[in-house]
């Protein structure tokens, strides 16, 4: 069946070894018989036929702290090998694709009939060996239906899934370096719940190596926290991994017949840190990925979709001639949305009717920061503004002061404006012709005197006192009169003051 070149040959002995295990384990149940027994291969077995199929001792386990009881000396020395296969150097022109799916079926329904017939311990020995056989670049084309069942069949069979769950990751972990292929050995456990919890734990043990250059992520709980995953989402940026890869690209020493390969290779740096960031994006959505999403991490799930958009989202510049940068931002996107949908569809945590949005703890933080500093300042400007309305307050009384007299002031004058009747206008009319014909009397006495002194200056006699006095005396008569002589109004003048009033 492993090593027959004729498909319909390999499918007949399948199909006879299948029924052959069926009817053993009737007989095993119905029956409670002891004579027979479903054969099941060995770890041996396995590796007997996987390097039958041309993949070496060394590759099947690669890891030194994981090997099995047996050696590759040990599988050999019972066989016999004709010197006329060693001499001749026939290369396998193609991969015996039925042969590898043909035991892998069988594997299949071994582990589904004999659930408990490996411990633990080859479990992990078969997980490993199926993992690194499925890595081989002839079975890209191949397909992992079956492949992806036997190894659903042997994680299920896992006894103590807490104790085994931290080697199962440093296992698969250590079977490859490349982002590309740590994806793949995601993608390849099974979407049962066991296998989910695998896949979540085994995403973020892979992010960690690819970070950090080494796996620091041990999984201590079956039950996979989100808040395991946060430190990582900061380091996802690809203008940190772009960095990094510059550096490592520039230890190597410069030589002047390197420069322009040197120049291609920094030219593809940008869309290797691109393509590094989708798988790390791809790992992350992986651990993200629950059946029934938990309540309880609602609240960190809020805070992975801030530190996503916050560092990757936002470190991302589209360009019409990086088309796969657009490729990475839509990732985001679908990613971010999941996320959100998963939080809409979550119960409001503490009995609450509903969520409010919260900051990120160290934007809580910065922003204290400025609250208080903001406190300080003003404070400050409290005390500056009471120093400038003291001041103010001084100016404003004097200013007060000055306005309150020009106020009576006015009153006073408004009042008296309103105090003003027809009579009390005649007698003020009467009073300023009192005072202007006073004015004339003294004018003309004036003039009188000057005269008299002129005709004096001009006349060298002494003046005639009698003359002088009788002058005057006829002056005084007529301002007597004139003051005796009554005054009357015009009605016109009258009229318009008494209009005013009114």
């Amino acid at each position: 069946m492993s090593v027959h070149s004729d498909r319909l040959t390999c499918h007949q002995v399948l199909k006879a070894l299948g029924d052959i295990a069926c009817s053993a384990a009737e007989h095993m149940v119905l029956n409670k018989s002891e004579r027979f027994e479903v054969w099941v291969p060995s770890i041996g077995d396995m590796t007997l036929v996987f390097m039958n199929m041309g993949v070496p001792f060394v590759a099947l386990f690669p890891l030194e702290n994981l090997q099995p009881p047996f050696t590759e000396g040990d599988l050999i020395e019972g066989l016999q090998i004709s010197t006329e296969s060693l001499s001749s150097k026939k290369e396998i022109s193609t991969f015996p694709g039925h042969n590898f799916d043909n035991v892998v079926k069988y594997m299949c329904h071994c582990t589904s009939l004999c659930p408990r017939v490996y411990s633990d311990g080859e479990l992990l020995l078969l997980l490993t060996v199926v993992s690194r056989v499925g890595l081989d670049t002839q079975l890209a084309l191949q397909p992992t239906e079956h492949l992806r069942s036997l190894l659903h069949n042997l994680v299920n069979s896992i006894r103590d899934l807490d104790i085994m769950l931290p080697r199962i990751c440093m296992s698969l972990i250590a079977l490859t370096e490349d982002h590309h292929n740590l994806r793949w050995l995601v993608e390849l456990l099974p979407d049962s719940m066991r296998g989910k919890q695998l896949r979540r734990h085994l995403s973020v043990s892979a992010i960690s190596k690819l970070l950090n250059n080494r796996c620091t992520y041990i999984p201590s709980n079956t039950e996979f926290q989100l808040s395991d995953l946060r430190p990582y989402l900061s380091q996802m940026r690809p203008s940190s991994l772009l960095r990094g890869l510059a550096t490592s690209c520039y230890r190597r020493s410069h030589h002047p017949h390197r420069e322009r390969e040197e120049e291609e290779d920094c030219a593809s740096l940008d869309q290797q840190a691109y393509y590094l960031c989708y798988s790390l994006l791809a790992l992350a959505n992986e651990a993200t990925n629950f059946e029934f999403f938990p309540s309880e991490q609602k609240n960190q799930l809020m805070l992975l979709s801030a530190e996503l958009e916050k560092h990757i989202k936002s470190d991302i510049r589209e360009s019409e001639k990086m088309l796969y940068r657009s490729r990475v931002k839509d990732l985001v996107a679908r990613i971010y949305t999941k996320w959100h949908a998963l939080v809409q569809r979550t119960r409001p945590l503490q009995d609450k009717l509903y969520d409010f949005w919260q900051p990120p703890p160290e934007d809580a933080v910065s922003s204290s920061q400025e609250s208080q500093h903001s406190h300080r300042e003003s404070d400050g400007e409290e005390e500056r503004e009471g120093d400038r309305v003291m001041e103010v307050e001084g100016e404003e009384d004097e200013g007060d002061e000055v306005r309150i007299a020009v106020k009576t002031l006015a009153m006073e004058d408004e009042s008296d404006e309103k105090e003003k009747t027809p009579e009390k206008l005649l007698v003020m009319e009467e009073a300023e012709e009192e005072k202007d014909i006073q004015g004339e009397e003294e004018d003309t006495f004036l003039k009188m005197e000057e005269m008299v002194e002129l005709t004096l200056e001009d006349s060298d006699e002494e003046p005639d006192m009698e003359d002088m006095v009788a002058e005057r005396t006829e002056v005084e008569l007529r301002v007597t009169e004139k003051r005796e002589a009554p005054t009357f109004q015009p009605l016109h003048k009258v009229s318009k003051s008494i209009n005013k009033d009114v």
